[in-house]
């Protein structure tokens, strides 16, 4: 019944401000993303999850800020699987999505 309460808070939310994430629980919920007046381009990347025996691999944004610094964004599945979409309504608003970084290991 917990995991149902969860999935009724995730979403990704597109404005004409930017783009956030929305996830966790009704009483605990995490916003992450941003606004496209911070941000210039936007470069992906998949790196492996440390501190894992697993070989999962994370998707991270990379921002490029306005003041030019970058900051890591790692999105999850939700964000993952709206990509397409994200990617669309990002490059309509200005933000320059810039070609994919290689993989570790060639991949």
């Amino acid at each position: 019944m917990l995991a149902a309460a969860s999935l009724l808070t995730a979403r990704v939310i597109l404005t004409a401000e930017g783009v956030h994430q929305r996830t966790g629980f009704p009483w605990a919920t995490r916003t992450d993303g941003f606004r496209f007046d911070e941000v210039r381009d936007v470069r992906l990347s998949e790196r492996r999850v440390r501190l894992t025996r697993s070989n999962a691999i994370e998707r991270v944004w990379s921002l490029g800020r306005a003041d030019r610094s970058r900051r890591e964004l790692v999105v999850g599945g939700l964000w993952r699987r709206a990509e397409v979409h994200v990617l669309e309504h990002v490059a309509r608003h200005g933000v320059v999505v810039l070609p994919q970084e290689a993989a570790p290991g060639g991949r």
